[in-house]
């Protein structure tokens, strides 16, 4: 019976890392490190030097209300760029990022519906608004991996995320 509680215990004190960790990974504010010029509702980031243009399109979300917050993150978890606003039209969003290098990026991204700046957490730190990733991932107790969440730009590409809650 000790055992059992012993596990209890154990389990309980790990979803709390993992939702620590969660709240770590996603609850910041996100600071803009670049500033997005916006033409014909698509957003560029014109301080970068490579060949390549990702496009982004978010879709299947619950409403249009707020904006959609961004980071792209190169393999060393490095923030290339940010924004904060971009816009929902018919339950989805798109953006432009152009003049990327080759190599391994991630996106995450989250539904700011009511444009306080970061994603609002429930009971448990359980995510209120929607968010994703690159890949779709869903993690386990937790955020998705770093490494899950990684593609490798080496052409244009277009990738379509949904959100995972």
């Amino acid at each position: 019976m000790e055992s059992l509680q012993y596990i209890q215990k154990m389990k309980f004190k790990f979803i709390f890392l993992l939702i620590f960790i969660f709240q770590i990974s996603f609850g910041q504010k996100l600071v803009e490190k670049t500033k997005p010029i916006l033409r014909n509702n698509i957003y560029f980031f014109e301080n970068e030097t490579g060949p390549y243009t990702l496009n982004l399109e978010i879709y299947n979300l619950k409403n249009n209300e707020g904006f959609i917050a961004l980071e792209l993150l190169d393999i060393n978890n490095i923030r290339i760029a940010a924004t904060s606003e971009i816009k929902i039209v018919n339950f989805k969003s798109t953006l432009k990022i152009d003049s990327l290098k080759r190599g391994k990026y991630v996106v995450q991204y989250f539904h700011d519906e009511n444009k306080n700046g970061k994603l609002d957490l429930g009971l448990f730190g359980i995510p209120k608004e929607s968010y994703g990733n690159s890949k779709n991932v869903l993690g386990f107790m937790g955020p998705p991996k770093f490494k899950d969440m990684i593609f490798d730009l080496s052409k244009d590409i277009k990738l379509k995320m949904r959100p995972v809650n």
